[in-house]
């Protein structure tokens, strides 16, 4: 096939990984893959120095061409910064249309929803089909971070879900990273059989997949993510500050956002100096090392119904080293979590029940905690690999690519 990837994110930024390996896994499978993304800027905000925006800027990674076209460069809690950053990736690709024009089919990686704009406007212009692969859940991970005020989010909310039911409606298939999402995606008007439930795979790692964890005592819990808003970070330490009679408890952070300073006060504030250690961002290739300190790795999120139907990536990247998990995020990844013997869930938002998990697994043996680890990994193994997504997701592309594609394709050449 020949398969076009839209994705506003893509490597240097860490938000394009998804995107990045299933282009270059697709490519290694035969097919012709090109990808069309905005200039990287997510970190800062701001565009590396060695790029400079322009129209048309094409390069090579390995196999897949890759065009990128300028963006309003943002990743601050500025409300007008943000909706222009949203706006006008969508708005600069639609400059790129030859770009993508002779495509069989059309991959999105919508993060953000906005990515899959211009996929619909030329399914209808060029009548290429396309997969739009929700990431997160729109509008709810805009209207409910908080840098929308409430005017202004109430009317996004609605102009949201306006166009994005007309995007699932008219998209050849959607894909879920959870079975919750599923249901709600066909409730906001895609077609029941064009919606699929895909997980997310964590990335690839030189960890020993059969090495044993070391037994030691106490409790080293660890956190790696984004320090932001709806990742309900407070919770966690202050569930931690409850465990002050328990000896050697440590909470490791890996990690940088937006409450990164807050956070550090409030850790100070609550008095957790010597037992939680900020450890800043870490490189891939060393993370592997953070999660071998781990017994159990925290996956919260704000108590918001949209999390419900959200699976974090911090969930499989987790499983995938062997680490269990404590997790306050409601719905599919509790349910995950007890259903499989994974570890522990607490409600969301309760310092109390959190800390109750805690202890938990506090009180857990070398036996059991080693027992969590090799579930952990079979798990990921059996659901949440590489291999088994990209088949899912290259099948579904073979798929719709044969049912839509127009007799006179050859034309729009033309």
């Amino acid at each position: 096939m020949k398969i076009a990837i839209v994705s506003q994110y893509f490597p240097p930024d860490k938000p394009g990984r998804i995107a990045d390996e299933l282009s270059q896994e697709l490519a290694r499978r035969g097919h012709s893959v090109r990808v069309l993304t905005a200039f990287p800027h997510y970190d800062t905000g701001k565009v590396p120095r060695e790029y400079r925006q322009q129209l048309r800027h094409v390069e090579s990674r390995g196999p897949v061409r890759v065009r990128r076209v300028p963006i309003f460069a943002s990743h601050s809690r500025n409300a007008i910064g943000r909706i222009a950053n949203y706006l006008s990736f969508p708005l600069s690709a639609r400059f790129a249309s030859s770009f993508v024009k002779d495509a069989d089919v059309i991959y999105v990686h919508g993060t953000p929803a906005t990515a899959a704009h211009v996929a619909y406007l030329w399914s209808k212009k060029f009548g290429i089909p396309y997969l739009y692969h929700v990431q997160d859940i729109w509008p709810e991970s805009v209207t409910g971070s908080g840098f929308l005020p409430g005017p202004v989010g109430n009317f996004a909310d609605r102009a949201i879900s306006r166009w994005l039911r007309t995007v699932y409606a008219s998209a050849a298939a959607v894909v879920a990273i959870a079975p919750s999402a599923q249901k709600l995606f066909v409730e906001r008007g895609a077609s029941a059989d064009r919606v699929h439930l895909v997980y997310n795979w964590a990335r690839d790692s030189k960890r020993t997949a059969s090495a044993p964890h070391k037994t030691r005592s106490g409790l080293v819990l660890l956190y790696a993510g984004n320090l932001g808003a709806l990742q309900d970070l407070e919770t966690v330490l202050k569930a931690t500050a409850r465990l002050k009679d328990l000896e050697d408890v440590r909470l490791l952070v890996a990690g940088a956002g937006v409450l990164d300073t807050r956070l550090k006060e409030l850790a100070n504030e609550l008095g957790l100096q010597d037992r939680v250690e900020f450890l800043g961002k870490v490189p891939p290739d060393d993370i592997v090392d953070i999660y071998e300190q781990a017994d159990f790795q925290v996956v919260p999120l704000k108590n918001l119904d949209i999390f419900a139907g959200t699976i974090p990536s911090k969930f499989q990247a987790g499983l995938a080293h062997q680490v269990p998990v404590i997790t306050t995020v409601p719905g599919d990844v509790s349910r995950l979590v007890v259903e499989n013997r994974l570890g522990m869930a607490a409600e969301p938002e309760n310092v109390e029940s959190l800390a109750d998990a805690f202890r938990l697994a506090y009180a857990t043996t070398s036996e059991e905690r080693q027992a969590f680890r090799e579930r952990a990994r079979e798990f990921y193994d059996a659901y949440l690999t590489k291999e088994r997504a990209v088949t899912s997701i290259e099948t579904i592309l073979a798929a719709i690519a044969k049912r839509d594609a127009p007799e006179d394709h050859g034309r729009i050449e033309e």
